[in-house]
């Protein structure tokens, strides 16, 4: 079996042998490979790893936002509906509506010129059909719900005068304003301090009780953030999902090697590094991605990379120590 799927609760978003392929100068580059797995309704999931595995990249494929050069293959299936089959037109009505994007590069995301009131009701304008004034005041009070204050001021501004965490804020309320029934975010804490992180946890929880049927999906490397709001954590190394768990067995019983020796460099857990260096995904090493690394490793880790094997309902992990 190949993926977790609980047969109690509905799919919102449907993986199947997904593969993506960059086309570059030096030749085709295979950045994700064989990815399968369910989101469900109402959950909140962390995927996990460090950069380069391929986290960010699966994102971008789900809402079709690579560049030209890339290639993809599967299946991302969303309410019957294949992401990956459908024209432009039919794909900007969902975007947005349906399924949300909060992108990592909060910086260059804003548009500089464009009052910030203007760019979280556009959303409401394009998707919905709302005149400019109640799309203004839907704007003025996503700001005060996510403490943009004082809201009324901030609407009338532009990004430029905002701080990271504030613009961070307003990215996530034009996520959010059209209510979408998945809501994917790149790195929603990477580069704020702590104090800043603790209130984007906040406004997650905050916008888990404006929509508790609201699915969630977090790409993240922060583990500490991944712990506060996932239900389950999903795990890649080097372009593969090698560990879906729940959140509770996973930082308590990590499955995969890797997740194991991830847990370990925490400052909490000792900072112990983890050895040698994250593999290339445009040469990658044959069998086990992580063999080189790991300290399990034997003869068929490094010939044969092992499938993504079912333990129970919650748990699955690609490593040839569970096949023994």
């Amino acid at each position: 079996m190949s993926h977790v799927s609980d047969t109690s609760k509905e799919v919102i978003l449907s993986i199947r042998d997904l593969k993506v392929k960059f086309y570059t100068e030096e030749g085709e580059v295979t950045v994700i490979s064989d990815v399968n797995l369910d989101l469900f309704k109402g959950e909140t999931v962390a995927l996990i790893g460090e950069s380069g595995s391929g986290k960010s990249i699966l994102g971008h494929t789900i809402i079709r936002l690579l560049p030209k050069n890339a290639n993809v293959s599967g299946h991302i299936i969303y309410k019957g509906i294949d992401l990956l089959k459908i024209d432009s037109s039919l794909l900007r009505n969902i975007r947005g509506r349906e399924i949300a994007w909060i992108p990592q590069m909060v910086g260059s995301s804003l548009n500089p010129t464009v009052k910030i009131g203007v760019q979280i009701g556009e959303v409401l304008i394009d998707h919905y059909n709302y005149r400019n004034q109640r799309a203004w005041s839907s704007a003025i009070d996503l700001l005060k719900l996510f403490e943009v204050e004082p809201a009324e001021e901030v609407a009338k501004g532009y990004p430029h005068q905002l701080s990271g965490g504030m613009k961070q804020r307003v990215l996530i309320a034009s996520a959010i304003a059209a209510r979408p029934n998945l809501l994917i975010a790149d790195e929603p804490t990477k580069g704020l301090d702590t104090i800043k992180k603790t209130l984007i946890v906040n406004i997650f929880k905050k916008i888990k009780d404006l929509k508790p049927d609201l699915s969630i999906l977090l790409i993240t490397h922060d583990l500490k953030f991944a712990r506060e709001l996932a239900d389950r954590v999903i795990v890649m190394y080097c372009g593969k999902v090698i560990e879906i768990n729940d959140k509770n067995s996973f930082f308590e019983l990590p499955l995969h090697p890797y997740s194991k020796l991830l847990l370990k460099s925490l400052p909490s857990k000792g900072l112990y590094p983890i050895p040698g260096k994250p593999a290339n995904v445009a040469n990658p090493p044959s069998g086990c991605r992580f063999h080189p690394r790991c300290p399990y490793a034997s003869d068929i880790c490094e010939k044969s990379s092992p499938p993504l094997i079912k333990l129970d309902l919650n748990r699955c992990v690609a490593c040839w120590l569970y096949k023994r």
